[in-house]
C-alpha cells in the first residue's frame, strides 16, 4: 500500500515536469528558430518513474522576410555566438547591427565568423547560400556554422549546447545552407501540443485520486488496528 502511495507520488513528479516542458513549449510557439523540448518517462528497477529531456530538431517553418539581417539555416545547422560563458548555438537568426557595426543575435550576442566577431562597418553585405559574407563584391569572412551532431539542452534565450558540453563540429567550407533574408518559426505543433497538455492533466488527475485513496486505505488500516490493540 505504502508502495502504491511512492509509486502515485513519483508518477504525479513526473507529470508535472512534463507539464512545465510542455508549458514552455507552448509560451515560446511564436519564437524564432525555437526548437520544441521532448521528455520520456521511464521506470526504474525500483519501480520509481523517471524523466529525459531532449530537444527537437525537426526544422520550424521558414518564413521569406527580405531583412538582410535575417538568417535561416538548413537542416542540422547551428549559428554560433559569443557570450560571457562563452560560444553558444542558435537557430534564432534574427540579426542586427551594433553601434559598432558588428553582428548580432537578438540577445545582443555577437554572431561569429571564421575570424571572430562579424564587422559590417558600411551595413551593406550579402550572405552566400554557403554562408560567405560579402562586402562590396568581395568575401570578407565566412558564417560560422556548426553541426548539430549531438544530443543538445536549451540555455534560455534560443540558446542551445551540448548536452556533454563539447564543442560542436564546425562545417566545411561549401556544407551551410544559408538563406537571406528569411527567418525559420518555431517547430512546435500548437494543436499536438494542446492534445499532449490535456492528456498530461488528466494522468496527474488520476494519479492524484489514486494516491488519495490508497491514503484514505492507510488511514482506515492504522485506525482499525489501534481499535483492536
Amino acid at each position: 500500500m505504502i508502495n502504491g502511495i511512492y509509486q502515485s507520488a513519483t508518477g504525479m513528479d513526473s507529470l508535472a515536469k512534463m507539464q512545465e516542458m510542455i508549458s514552455n513549449n507552448l509560451a515560446n510557439i511564436s519564437t524564432t528558430g525555437f526548437k520544441q523540448q521532448l521528455m520520456q518517462v521511464e521506470k526504474t528497477a525500483e519501480g520509481r518513474l523517471t524523466t529525459h529531456g531532449g530537444m527537437d530538431m525537426q526544422n520550424g517553418p521558414v518564413q521569406i522576410t527580405g531583412e538582410p539581417t535575417q538568417l535561416a539555416l538548413g537542416s542540422e545547422q547551428l549559428f554560433v555566438v559569443s557570450t560571457p560563458q562563452g560560444p553558444a548555438y542558435t537557430r534564432n537568426g534574427n540579426f542586427g547591427l551594433d553601434e559598432h557595426g558588428r553582428l548580432i543575435s537578438a540577445g545582443q550576442w555577437p554572431v561569429q565568423g571564421e575570424h571572430g566577431d562579424i564587422v559590417l562597418p558600411n551595413g551593406a553585405f550579402t550572405v552566400s547560400e554557403t554562408g560567405d559574407i560579402i562586402v562590396q563584391g568581395e568575401v570578407v569572412d565566412r558564417l560560422l556554422l556548426v553541426k548539430a551532431d549531438r544530443p543538445l539542452r536549451p540555455l534560455g534565450n534560443s540558446l542551445m549546447a551540448a548536452q556533454d558540453g563539447s564543442g560542436l563540429e564546425p562545417l566545411g567550407p561549401n556544407e551551410g545552407q544559408v538563406i537571406q533574408g528569411a527567418l525559420e518559426g518555431s517547430n512546435v505543433n500548437a494543436t499536438q501540443t494542446m492534445v499532449n497538455m490535456i492528456e498530461i492533466t488528466r494522468l496527474y488527475e488520476a494519479n492524484q485520486k489514486a494516491m488519495l485513496s490508497q491514503d484514505e486505505t492507510l488511514r482506515d488500516a492504522v485506525t482499525q488496528i489501534g481499535r483492536n490493540a
